[in-house]
């Protein structure tokens, strides 16, 4: 016979039919102490969950019964497309940008590197240029010195032969000058200079003045004196400086070859182009003392105004008077020896 206590117990809760709850198992198990269980009426009674310590109120984490969400073809399509045209337009707009600055990075290094090269030519001279002193070989010529020969030089002087081109060791520092005679046949000294000259700036160049500029004056020299005759004849230079000046212009040679004129600049154009060579043969004469004296241009550089000065490869020029009084003086006779005629005035023999 069964045990009463051992039949489930099953209450109806008042719910009503067509109700969605289910009636409930309470009954429990024979012997147990715990609480009935409360099942659904016709579902598998199977051990409950363990709880989950993380859920809230204890309540078991149960998997969820909806199934996943369908994701269409068609939109998978659409977004794979999506991806990638967002993907292309932003590989695209980058090289967009990086030929943009690349492009405006290697137009500002262009332009970086022609300022720098324009910077650095208007820090050099505008223009390069040397200079020398220059004697035609068929003009008489002096060499004077500021004190006497010695035995030893005036010796060798003298087994030379009759030139100025070749002079002792130590006598090739003398003076050398041009001797011009007036219609008067007054002699003059005259310093001849070449100006060599290759313009080096971007643009042509005009000199607007040419100047010499004196730095010292002393007494003449009256050392030694020496004196190569010739035929002469040659043609006037064009360019003249009078080193007595206070201003000393250039100015233009007359035809007589020894007197000066009008300010050379007011009626001429000095223009250097660039990389073009140019040669300016001038001369420069003293009658009161001996003058150093350097070679100043007035150039125009675009907006800008420069003077550059010339000078003898760092030493001034030189020019002097002729001195009334010499300690030694010597020429060059025409049978091909240089002579000794001793202390005294200048002398023109051949």
């Amino acid at each position: 016979m069964s045990n009463p206590r051992s039949k489930r117990v099953r209450r109806r809760s008042g719910i009503q039919k067509g109700s969605s709850a289910s009636p409930v198992d309470i009954s429990p198990h024979p012997g147990s102490t715990e609480p009935a269980e409360i099942t659904e009426a016709g579902s598998d009674q199977r051990e409950p969950a363990p709880l989950d310590a993380n859920t809230s109120e204890g309540s078991p984490d149960r998997p969820s019964d909806s199934p996943p969400a369908r994701v269409s073809r068609r939109g998978l399509v659409l977004g794979m497309g999506g991806t990638v045209a967002v993907t292309v337009v932003t590989l695209v707009a980058e090289n967009i940008y990086n030929w943009a600055t690349s492009s405006a990075s290697a137009v500002n290094n262009d332009r970086n590197v022609e300022e720098a090269k324009k910077e650095s030519i208007q820090k050099q001279p505008p223009f390069s240029v040397n200079a020398y002193y220059y004697h035609r070989s068929t003009e008489a010529r002096v060499r004077l010195f500021p004190q006497r020969l010695t035995a030893k030089e005036e010796q060798q002087l003298l087994a030379l032969q009759r030139t100025l081109k070749e002079v002792p060791e130590g006598l090739e520092v003398g003076l050398q000058a041009v001797v011009q005679f007036s219609r008067q046949g007054t002699p003059r000294l005259l310093t001849r200079v070449r100006l060599s000259i290759v313009g080096g700036w971007t643009q042509p160049i005009f000199v607007r003045q040419l100047r010499a500029k004196v730095l010292q004056r002393s007494p003449p020299l009256a050392g030694a004196y020496l004196f190569h005759g010739d035929q002469g004849g040659e043609a006037p230079l064009e360019i003249g400086f009078n080193l007595d000046e206070t201003r000393s212009l250039a100015r233009v040679v007359k035809k007589d070859g020894i007197s000066l004129g009008e300010a050379y600049m007011d009626r001429h154009v000095l223009e250097l182009k660039p990389g073009e060579p140019k040669s300016i043969d001038v001369q420069a004469f003293t009658d009161r003392s001996y003058c150093e004296w350097v070679i100043e241009l007035d150039c125009d550089l675009g907006d800008e105004r420069r003077t550059v000065t010339i000078d003898d490869d760092g030493k001034p020029f030189r020019s002097t008077r002729l001195a009334p009084h010499y300690e030694d003086r010597y020429y060059a006779g025409i049978a091909g020896k240089w002579i000794a005629e001793g202390a005294g005035p200048a002398v023109f023999k051949i």
